[in-house]
């Protein structure tokens, strides 16, 4: 039953976010041209420099992805969405409360592990299906680990440019790798969109407070949250996908030699995906706000949670620092003490011995005089 109900409650996100983003279509069309205008740049220089998304994604890419959330949340609130107001929205990505909310380094490393262990899975099925579809696959393959053992690498580098097995599987092997990292990491950035919408409604929040209420709130509901997000989103995943395969595709046309281009059909599959990213812009944008309202309660609760737990440490530690501050001080008066009492140790000592000296000086003018 309760499957059945999230799975309802989901399908009620994706309906009420449909009909929402047909109805503001019309307009964002001035945002959603300076969006394009940027992700059509993001796309021509990485074909040029395919190095550049490392740059571009997170000072061009993210920006205005969120400037675009932003203009969509002002147009529903009955505002404007003038070019002045997009700039200032894409400026804000690099304030304190929202840089460092969509996780770009850490999205970045661990779409690097996973399409890593992904790729690592491929090619094993690769070499066993290829292996068993033709005999010859293998007799090349052995033949590659038979010169990378003995470290024969003129025979290496010949073999790889010249026979048709090695060269189809390091072809299907890096694009199979590519695409796996974009898409996933692509899919890390999305989901990560929800995060600057928590707390919104009250003040200004570092993103390491969002973070954590996030992660937190996650932790408490979030099978519950992942049916709602998925059940509305999975068709947005499926049209995006289907828009990168579709731009490797038509990327590939234009190439004679595909098998050695497999960075030009990576960018041609990018360019499809931003492409049809664009397209339900709207509609992802949304998602995120029907999800930051639905779970609205949670994230506040949460929040209180995480700030009370905050204020009884501070008080445990506050505490703790009255008690060692009261020992140090009785620990200075007992030093004091010690000192007081040494000095005047050594006052009497020091006039004992004066008294001594004294008399013995006298014993000895008495002796003298006797003499």
């Amino acid at each position: 039953m309760k499957d059945k109900n999230q799975l309802k409650s989901s399908s009620t996100l994706f309906g009420l976010a449909l009909k929402t983003s047909k109805n503001l279509f019309p307009k964002v069309l001035s945002p959603l041209f300076f969006t394009l205008a940027l992700w059509i740049a993001v796309a021509a220089i990485g074909f040029v420099w395919p190095l550049s998304l490392l740059f571009t994604f997170p000072l061009l890419f993210a920006p205005s992805s969120f400037a675009f959330l932003l203009s969509v949340n002002a147009l529903n609130m009955g505002q404007e969405a003038t070019p002045s107001s997009y700039f200032l929205f894409f400026m804000r990505f690099f304030s304190r409360d929202v840089f460092g909310s969509y996780r770009l380094l850490r999205n970045f490393f661990l779409s690097l592990l996973l399409s890593l262990f992904l790729s690592f899975l491929f090619g094993l099925l690769y070499v066993k299906g290829a292996s068993f579809a033709d005999a010859s696959f293998m007799e090349s393959f052995d033949a590659f680990l038979e010169y990378q053992k003995t470290s024969n690498l003129e025979a290496l580098q010949k073999l790889m440019e010249t026979d048709l097995h090695l060269l189809r599987f390091r072809f299907y092997l890096s694009v199979f790798f590519l695409s796996s990292f974009c898409l996933i990491y692509l899919h890390l950035f999305l989901r990560s969109g929800i995060i600057p919408l928590i707390l919104r409604g009250s003040g200004s929040f570092p993103y390491r407070v969002r973070l954590a209420v996030y992660s937190l709130a996650l932790r408490q509901k979030g099978v519950r949250y992942n049916a709602h997000y998925y059940g509305a989103m999975l068709p947005l995943y499926l049209f995006i996908m289907a828009f990168f395969v579709l731009g490797e595709y038509v990327s590939s046309l234009f190439l004679e030699d595909v098998l050695s281009q497999s960075i030009v059909i990576l960018m041609g599959g990018v360019s499809g995906a931003l492409l049809g990213l664009l397209l339900v812009l709207p509609f992802y944008d949304e998602v995120l706000y029907g999800l930051a309202g639905r779970y609205e309660v949670l994230f506040n609760k949460t929040s209180l949670l995480i700030s009370e737990e905050a204020l009884h440490q501070f008080a445990t530690m506050k505490s703790e620092a009255d008690n060692q501050m009261k020992m140090a001080e009785k620990n200075i008066e007992r030093v004091k003490k010690l000192m007081e009492e040494a000095s005047k140790g050594n006052e009497d000592k020091s006039s004992s011995s004066k008294e001594e000296k004294q008399s013995e000086k006298n014993e000895g003018s008495d002796d003298e005089h006797n003499s």
